[in-house]
């Protein structure tokens, strides 16, 4: 349908940030932040439990090495589109994009061998494919 924009769900409010950013890797998006610099003391007592998870000092770290993990990554991307995903085995997915780079995602808990290469436990492997 057209272009359409992707986004991550906000990584520094998940539960398992790691398989956040992998998910991201396997579908060519780029990590999202719910962040705020300054707020009023009364949100620190609210009902609203992300408030505690989205202070920008207490995030700069994880955000700025996400961002240097992908960023080589994204660019290579940048402007493709997805032209085939598939899982090669259980909780290993193979992302191929319309310019020969490609993205294996290894979301399992053990190293695993495939045809492009290993790649270890929660983790992923990018290339060009030769053709």
């Amino acid at each position: 349908k057209g272009y359409r924009p992707m986004s991550s769900v906000s990584l520094n409010l998940c539960t398992d940030r790691k398989d956040a950013l992998l998910r991201c890797v396997s579908y060519g998006v780029s990590p999202s932040y719910t962040l705020y610099s300054k707020y009023d003391n009364e949100l620190a007592t609210s009902d609203y439990q992300f408030i505690f998870g989205s202070n920008y000092s207490g995030n700069k770290k994880d955000v700025i090495r996400d961002i240097n993990s992908l960023k080589g990554y994204l660019r290579s991307i940048d402007g493709a589109s997805i032209s085939d995903y598939r899982y090669l085995q259980k909780d290993v997915a193979v992302t191929e994009f319309d310019n020969g780079i490609y993205a294996l995602v290894n979301f399992s808990a053990k190293d695993v061998s495939t045809e492009y290469g290993n790649v270890p436990a929660k983790s992923f492997v990018t290339g060009e494919a030769t053709k």
